[in-house]
């Protein structure tokens, strides 16, 4: 019995050591305390230290029709966070030596692959290489907002449709001189991936990345869903999507209404929580989905790219890599479609991993834009502004 009490002192002294060595999240805690209280804030979010969980919450509306709050476990859209996803399964496909990330795309989408009209392969596939697709230096033109999809074919048509979309266009520029973000870049990767591997991308997903990560919340959503969450997001099984209006007191609600329909990909098609996606940064950054080669090559700065905030950042594949301060590296992905807004990330140095996932997005009419002073506080309404804050607590 003395050594049960013993082993039970022994289990209280470690947890309470445990809590009491992670100043962060104290820090953390404060921070979002001190934002919510003062700004504006409509998003879920998770914050970890390793394997303990520093904040969890979630604020504002998942509907005002039914007058419903987001929960901490929402599962929402993430967006371009799933371009993460499609290149770790690129670079899977490489580990089992079914592709090289140097190959160009006519390797892969042949003419005989059923893509491409009339089976006329592009002359820009013999140009632009897998790398060029991760790294967005392809040179390809953006299809979104620029074509309209039919939504009443079946989902792999409205797919080749956006591949010949861009096969009867010309390259903006050569292949590796230049960086364009683009999401016609990973259509065609999502394609590359059913090509080599034989299984749609839904199923690839969840075979090769979800199921063995313990991501039951996490998946791509179908062509029906995703017609129903953008054009009648109030009965929608995801929140609804809402613009944002700064005011300069409390912000205006408009649900979120577009003539153009982002289409489920390898783009940006994937729906999951938090707490899934904190899954999926410790899986990949922990040697559970890539061998030691492809992850290096996933989180290179092959390199730098544009940054407005100041910051150094660099492109790696399907991930961004910024220098926050005294040379601390964030590897993350930002998701940003029809008032769908996310980042998720890991910063090694500190063990920090995040995700935050919002169902708002900020819209400023043009009438309005030389009125709303955007430098004041009551005015930021995105969630940048409320993730760059918690960071900086832990700096």
């Amino acid at each position: 019995m003395k050594k049960l009490h013993l082993v039970i002192l022994a289990l209280i002294f470690n947890i309470s050591f445990a809590q009491a060595a992670s100043p962060l999240k104290d820090k953390v805690e404060a921070a979002i305390q001190s934002y919510t209280s003062t700004r504006f804030l409509n998003a879920t979010y998770m914050f970890c230290e390793g394997d303990e969980t520093i904040a969890l919450g979630a604020h504002g509306v998942r509907s005002l029709k039914n007058n419903q709050p987001l929960k901490e476990n929402e599962q929402m859209p993430v967006a371009s966070i799933t371009k993460s996803m499609t290149a770790a399964s690129i670079l899977k496909l490489q580990d089992k030596k079914l592709l090289n990330v140097q190959d160009p795309v006519s390797k892969y989408l042949t003419a005989k692959s059923g893509i491409w009209t009339g089976s006329k392969v592009p002359a820009w596939a013999d140009k632009v290489t897998l790398h060029n697709l991760l790294t967005h230096r392809s040179g390809l033109p953006e299809y979104f907002m620029a074509m309209k999809p039919d939504v009443t074919k079946p989902h792999a048509e409205i797919n080749k449709d956006i591949a010949n979309f861009a096969g009867a266009l010309e390259l903006k520029f050569e292949p590796g001189t230049e960086y364009s973000y683009n999401n016609t870049n990973f259509v065609l990767l999502g394609l590359i991936i059913e090509q080599v591997s034989g299984q749609s991308l839904d199923k690839f997903y969840e075979k090769e990345l979800f199921a063995p990560l313990y991501m039951k919340e996490t998946r791509l959503v179908t062509l029906e869903e995703a017609l129903q969450s953008q054009t009648n997001s109030e009965d929608s099984i995801m929140p609804t999507r809402y613009f944002v209006t700064p005011t300069g007191g409390a912000p205006q609600f408009n649900e979120a209404k577009s003539e153009f329909i982002m289409v489920p990909f390898a783009d940006g098609g994937v729906i999951s929580t938090n707490g899934d996606l904190i899954r999926w940064h410790k899986g990949l950054h922990n040697g559970k989905v890539l061998s030691d080669e492809s992850y290096k090559l996933m989180t290179t700065k092959h390199y730098e790219i544009p940054d407005k905030s100041g910051k150094k950042t660099y492109v790696g594949y399907g991930l961004f890599i910024s220098t926050l301060w005294d040379g601390c590296d964030s590897y993350y992905h930002a998701g940003n479609a029809l008032a769908i807004r996310g980042e998720s990330g890991y910063i090694p140095s500190k063990n920090v991993y995040y995700s935050v996932l919002s169902n708002v997005m900020v819209y400023v009419p043009k009438e309005m834009q030389d009125k709303i002073d955007m430098t004041k506080p009551e005015n930021q309404l995105d969630i940048y502004f409320f993730v760059d804050n918690v960071l900086q607590a832990i700096k």
